[in-house]
């Protein structure tokens, strides 16, 4: 299983993500509980604006690994695919409540709440995620 993981990380970060769900789909023919493979299918399958098919396993992966920040972020990114940004928001305090460090978290929150027009929190949200790193690309583009 740690060699799926490995390659489907190296396809992701190739934005290679229709070879990435064939290995995830092996991966989770052989163990389908697994809460990263289906946050990773999760986050293929929106990446691939396909986000109703991703939602049902970034709910798993949320169900199996409450526990884990990322799962919440790849729900958040589902649920943002589907244009549901509450329920993308409450997902991200999740993850930033188990993460507060991360700066894809506030950038994508960021992101959200620009669109919905709330300038003073994507600001705030930018602002924090900035402190974590100062070169965040999404977190600097609100602030521009």
């Amino acid at each position: 299983m740690e060699a799926v993981m490995r390659r489907v990380e190296l396809l992701l970060d190739q934005q290679r993500f229709a070879e990435a769900r064939g290995m995830l789909m092996q991966g989770l023919a052989e163990d389908p509980e697994h809460p990263i493979l289906n946050a990773f299918l999760g986050y293929c399958l929106r990446m691939e604006n396909r986000a109703e098919e991703g939602l049902a396993p970034a709910q798993h992966a949320v169900s199996r690994a409450p526990e884990w920040s990322f799962v919440h972020y790849v729900l958040a990114l589902v649920y943002e695919g589907l244009e549901k940004s509450d329920k993308a928001l409450e997902s991200l305090d999740v993850a930033i409540s188990l993460e507060p460090h991360n700066p894809n978290y506030h950038g994508l929150k960021g992101a959200i709440l620009f669109q919905r027009r709330n300038w003073h929190k994507a600001i705030e949200s930018a602002k924090q995620g900035l402190k974590s790193d100062p070169r965040h690309s999404q977190c600097r583009g609100i602030l521009t």
